[in-house]
């Protein structure tokens, strides 16, 4: 936790974020939020073009999935980045979560440039982002206007 010189709890930024992010998940449900979604995996590459990790002795399949959601809803735009990272080996599987919160110029996948802007995700943050990425969907589905996807598969 932390606190402030008069002991009163300050919000931390993934604080923020969930109210944020719970606030856009219904609005978005909605139809009252415009999204500009890049949406960036490999997890529809052949096998063969898939990196691979050993770790321990195991050897993981890596699948990467980046999303940059944007969107001029609140009152200063909003931007959100995700990377998630899975390794897949023969008895488990093995997923790294980050998320960011840069500047409007950084709307693109490089960690190294992303790395100041990381927030700190706990399974609550991260499961409430999935909600809004599975609400997005959903509205894609059913081609809703107010949504702009674009689609890239990750080498």
């Amino acid at each position: 936790m932390i606190h402030n010189f008069h002991g009163m709890r300050k919000i931390k930024p993934s604080d923020k974020l969930l109210v944020q992010l719970q606030e856009l998940n219904r609005e978005t449900a909605k139809g009252n939020v415009e999204w500009e979604i890049l949406y960036s995996t490999t997890e529809y590459n052949q096998l063969s073009e898939k990196k691979t990790r050993t770790i321990e002795g195991e050897t993981y399949t890596v699948d990467e999935c980046f999303v940059s959601y944007f969107t001029h809803y609140y009152p200063t735009d909003f931007l959100l980045i995700t990377y998630e990272e899975i390794l897949s080996g023969p008895t488990e599987t093995k997923t790294t979560n980050l998320v960011f919160q840069p500047p409007l110029g950084i709307r693109y996948l490089d960690l190294d440039a992303l790395a100041s802007y990381a927030i700190d995700a706990d399974q609550i943050l991260i499961y409430q982002i999935h909600q809004l990425w599975t609400t997005i969907l959903e509205r894609k589905k059913n081609q809703a206007p107010e949504i702009h996807l674009e689609a890239e598969t990750r080498i």
